[in-house]
Formats: structure tokens, C-alpha cells, sequence
């Protein structure tokens, strides 16, 4: 399972649009992500079995944050995503919060469905 999959499938019980890089839909609250960095952390017999992904989840929203971010934040922490930093915008233009949670998880090379 590649990291966007892992991401996706943690996210699914938010019940929200979730895209990487760009969201083009009409909802009103949704995520985007992408990843800023990848590279080995574990090997064996010199080849690489284990990879750390960096990435970047925004969460948009025009109602409050704290409800969801909480919820959020749990469901990252409770499947072994490292929550690094979270930092919160308002968007002026759009009206939009925008909240960046900079993340770290790990995956094993050999699970993943690379073609």
C-alpha cells in the first residue's frame, strides 16, 4: 500500500473529499495532500524494506476547526502517522480555514503496489 493509500484509508471515516494536490469539486470541506519527501529507513541484505514518507494534509473548511482537527489528529495518531507540526491559516480571499498537518509514516516496500 502506497502512502496516499494508507492516507486515503485512514481518512475515510472523516466522510470528505480527500485529493492529491489540487481538489476541483464543489464541497465545502475537504483534504488535499502532498508528499514533500520520501526515502529508505530500514534495510536488509542491503536493499531497502522499509521507506518514511513526508507529507503535507490540508483540511479546508469554512466551519470551525477544533471538532474535526481533534478528530483528525486521533485517527493519524492511532494508525502510526507521526503528527509533526500543525499550523492553521485563514484564507482571506476564499474564506476558507486551512489547516496543514506535516506528517511522517512508514511503509513497507514489499506491501506496497507499485506498477
Amino acid at each position: 500500500m502506497t502512502a496516499c493509500e494508507k492516507l486515503c484509508d485512514i481518512l475515510e471515516p472523516m466522510n470528505l473529499p480527500i485529493a492529491e494536490g489540487f481538489y476541483n469539486g464543489s464541497a465545502k470541506e475537504y483534504f488535499t495532500f502532498n508528499i514533500f519527501s520520501e526515502h529508505p529507513v530500514l534495510f536488509a541484505d542491503d536493499e531497502s524494506v522499509e521507506e518514511a514518507s513526508e507529507l503535507y494534509l490540508h483540511y479546508f473548511t469554512k466551519d470551525n476547526t477544533h471538532g474535526n482537527k481533534t478528530k483528525i489528529k486521533k485517527l493519524l495518531r492511532n494508525n502510526d502517522v507521526n503528527v509533526i507540526d500543525i499550523e492553521t491559516l485563514h484564507e482571506n480571499d476564499t474564506g476558507y480555514l486551512h489547516v496543514i498537518f506535516q506528517l511522517q509514516l512508514t511503509n513497507d516496500i514489499d506491501e506496497r503496489n507499485e506498477n
